[in-house]
């Protein structure tokens, strides 16, 4: 399967709107995990690293604290996680603000010949500049495996109920699955 991004393209009239395409970029693209990568000095003794998180983002220089941060996994292996059933909302002063979300959760795996780590987070709704992100649920899925010599990765993520304030009056907005989907946003957004 492969990975799902999303641009949103400036129409030739708008304002720079790079701080809310940040924000989206963020919540969309890097749900928020830290790619999983599995190395073998010797085929005897396997070294693993991975690292999950729900939500790390920066808006106009705001650092947001990373959310459900599982760690780094050690290069020994195992598994680690890290939930939190509610995720209150985080002032980012004038650029806006984290509004919550529920069910944040995270989890990275090294075991044998892979390493997989994923993130998911339930009602997760963002402002900034003025225009409200929200997202019913966002899933992303990395893994990667060593057989031999022959190294692979994959990797997927999960969009539902996707809406933006300022498109469509705020109603869902469908998204295809189609690699670089576009969502205009109108000049006042």
């Amino acid at each position: 399967m492969q990975a799902r991004l999303f641009r949103f393209p400036r129409p030739p009239n708008a304002r720079r709107l790079w701080p809310l395409r940040l924000a989206v970029a963020t919540l969309l693209a890097v749900p928020l995990l830290a790619w999983p990568a599995v190395g073998s000095a010797d085929a005897s003794s396997p070294t693993y690293s991975g690292r999950a998180y729900v939500v790390q983002a920066s808006v106009l220089g705001t650092q947001l604290p990373r959310i459900a941060d599982t760690g780094d996994l050690p290069s020994t292996g195992g598994a680690q996680e890290a939930s939190l059933l509610t995720v209150p909302p985080i002032s980012l002063g004038s650029a806006g603000s984290f509004n919550g979300a529920e069910v944040a959760h995270a989890t990275t795996v090294g075991h044998g010949s892979a390493s997989r780590s994923e993130a998911s987070v339930a009602s997760l709704s963002l402002t900034v500049a003025g225009t409200t992100i929200m997202a019913d649920f966002l899933m992303s899925r990395a893994a990667a495996q060593c057989r031999g010599s022959n190294p692979s990765v994959s990797g997927s993520s999960e969009l539902a109920s996707l809406s933006i304030s300022s498109v469509n009056g705020g109603q869902p907005i469908t998204v295809t699955g189609a690699p670089n989907q576009t969502i205009a946003l109108p000049f006042n957004a």
